[in-house]
């Protein structure tokens, strides 16, 4: 995506198997009803509105539907929405016991003076038998994310690499994305996937930050299965130009104890932070979710395999959605237990 100084609000939300799309809703399916808007942003001053209208097989059942704004959980009366608080909604149909694909409406945010929050991605290559990179994390947590990068959302994925050793945390992604950025040492980073190397990389790479705004945000909700052994992650992505993108799912477990080698000697009970546990989606460089026009948004839909072993209250899943380039454009995560994150607009 190139970078842009104004974005669009979310217009439409579709599946990745949907063709038709429409910027007040979704084409007619004879399996469901549709949800269709007036009007996609609106002032909040508690006066402008959103008119909704509902159809079933081409025929209008506003009447008879209720629409409620998932935001809150809450059916409207009638079917016009205003509200005196800024924000994104979503509100989706309910009709004759089935329901529609939702739409986004957003309030007091104009459409082409806002900007989609930046939320940065680093990629912190470890490993169990590296001597120097608990030093390399202290930095990276202790020091770079409180002091220089003071303030901002920054999402950390460990991947833990077993090119020194056994590793139990290490993933096949990991040696792919070393081999990817030309890394050869540890602890190494990759700043939003598009600088990498040494410690030294991180203050660069911040600096020149503001150069690569953001034109894309995502939402994401995690929905555990009865069992737990599973979640059902929906994360959702709207763009701000016509652009062909792709986003990377990761699972990651914060937290977890176990050896670490040290300068000092090796440590059983030590706390490995942001442990990437499994990438989620096809590869780590994402699955590719399509041509998409601005203010598009498409949603994909995983179900996600959750380990015994991990602990889920500590399991997060983040989305790190890529340009045209293959850096990371924008990125968010959710809490895997009824996590549900949505988009962010300054």
């Amino acid at each position: 995506m190139k970078s842009l100084t104004r974005i669009f609000v979310p217009m439409v939300l579709a599946s990745m198997a949907a063709v038709s799309l429409s910027c007040s809703g979704n084409v007619d399916e004879d399996s469901s009803p549709v949800l269709l808007c007036d009007k996609t942003a609106i002032e909040a001053d508690g006066k402008d509105a959103a008119t909704f209208t509902v159809t079933y097989n081409g025929e209008d059942v506003t009447g008879e539907a209720l629409i409620v704004n998932l935001n809150d959980g809450t059916g409207l009366d009638g079917a016009t929405f205003s509200t005196a608080t800024a924000g994104t909604y979503r509100f989706q149909a309910e009709y004759d016991g089935m329901t529609s694909e939702p739409v986004t409406i957003a309030a007091g945010i104009a459409p082409m003076d806002a900007y989609y929050k930046k939320n940065y991605c680093i990629a912190d290559f470890t490993a169990q038998k590296c001597t120097f990179c608990p030093n390399g994390t202290d930095y990276l947590l202790g020091y770079f994310l409180k002091n220089t990068m003071a303030g901002e959302t920054v999402e950390v994925l460990a991947f833990h690499s077993d090119s020194m050793g056994e590793d139990i945390f290490s993933l096949e992604a990991t040696g792919d994305m070393m081999e990817h950025f030309k890394l050869s040492n540890l602890p190494s980073y990759a700043f939003d996937m598009r600088v990498a190397g040494e410690q030294s990389i991180l203050k660069g790479a911040y600096e020149s930050a503001s150069d690569y705004p953001p034109s894309c945000g995502l939402a994401m909700a995690s929905e555990l299965s009865e069992d737990g052994a599973s979640a059902k992650v929906t994360v959702r992505l709207s763009v701000s130009e016509a652009a062909s993108c792709r986003v990377a799912l990761f699972v990651v477990e914060d937290g977890v104890i176990a050896p670490q080698d040290t300068q000092t000697g090796t440590v059983d009970d030590y706390n490995h932070r942001h442990v990437v546990r499994a990438v989620a989606s096809a590869t780590w460089q994402g699955d590719r979710f399509g041509d998409m026009v601005p203010g598009q948004e498409v949603a994909k839909e995983y179900t996600v395999a959750l380990d015994e072993a991990w602990n889920v209250e500590n399991v997060t899943f983040c989305a790190v959605a890529y340009d045209e380039s293959g850096y990371a454009d924008n990125c968010r995560s959710c809490k895997a237990d009824g996590g549900d994150a949505g988009y962010e607009i300054n």
